[in-house]
């Protein structure tokens, strides 16, 4: 039986990926102009898992990356995805603040980079049209005013037929009211049109992360694992009330991921 060059060419493709079984359904509607995917910042699988999602659904849409780090730092972002990636271009990236901020939570970890190094063959590939950044870096009053100005930045940052990918603490991508803030406010995954926006969270089976206890208190930490760990895999969230829309499994421990090291900023 003969093979198609678009059915050969779509399995190379998938070869390169390694999606979470079932998460091919997030994307798999052309009525989806968001997907957002919630992490927690500091650690190694989930920014891998991100990547393989990206992966995934590059082979059937076109896809924008949207990642949460200062609207500052667009230019830095714009020449790493250009560039040859040698040693010169990832020094000259990595003393932006995106890496030397003094505040360690995890957006600035050695994952984070690798996730960054992906996109920058990824791009050079035709895979992705770009990466975004959305976290905004005017004063703003409150949460709610945070949330609203990064749900404004992506819708900026839409583009026709394209599939914007978001990737954010997972806060930011529940789709219902943080309850326990007072006042309560709506995070930005649920400012978006309902019906064009997926929400999702990873959910990990314990392990390690780098995290902050505060601005300046920042270190690996431990969850256990649970008694009977889920398998990796995708779980939808059918009735629409739930803070998000599915749920990825990792289905595996995971592990911290320190801040990424950064060149002197003089070398002589």
């Amino acid at each position: 039986m003969a093979i198609s060059i678009t059915l050969l060419i779509t399995a190379l493709l998938a070869a390169d990926c390694e999606s979470i079984p079932g998460s091919n359904t997030l994307w798999s509607s052309p009525s989806i102009n968001w997907l957002f995917i919630g992490e927690d910042h500091g650690t190694n699988e989930e920014p891998e898992a991100f990547g393989d999602i990206i992966c995934g659904a590059s082979i059937s849409r076109k896809v924008l990356v949207a990642v949460e780090q200062p609207a500052s730092e667009q230019s830095a972002i714009d020449t790493f995805l250009t560039s040859n990636g040698g040693a010169a271009a990832r020094d000259v990236f990595l003393k932006s603040a995106i890496w030397t901020n003094t505040f360690k939570d995890g957006r600035s970890s050695q994952a984070q980079f690798r996730l960054f190094e992906r996109w920058r063959t990824m791009y050079s590939r035709g895979k992705i049209a770009g990466v975004i950044a959305f976290q905004p870096v005017t004063a703003v009053a409150s949460a709610a005013e945070y949330e609203a100005a990064m749900a404004g930045e992506l819708k900026r940052a839409s583009r026709p037929d394209h599939l914007v990918i978001a990737l954010v603490g997972n806060v930011h991508a529940m789709r219902t009211k943080v309850s326990y803030s007072n006042p309560s406010y709506m995070p930005a995954a649920g400012l978006l049109p309902r019906k064009q926006t997926v929400s999702v969270t990873f959910e990990r089976s314990g392990g390690e992360q780098w995290a902050c206890a505060s601005m300046t208190e920042c270190g690996v930490i431990s969850s256990p694992a649970p008694a009977t760990p889920v398998p990796a895999g995708t779980r939808i969230e059918p009735d629409g009330t739930s803070s998000y829309s599915a749920v990825l499994y990792l289905g595996k421990l995971t592990s911290a991921s320190p801040p990424q090291p950064t060149p002197l900023l003089d070398r002589r």
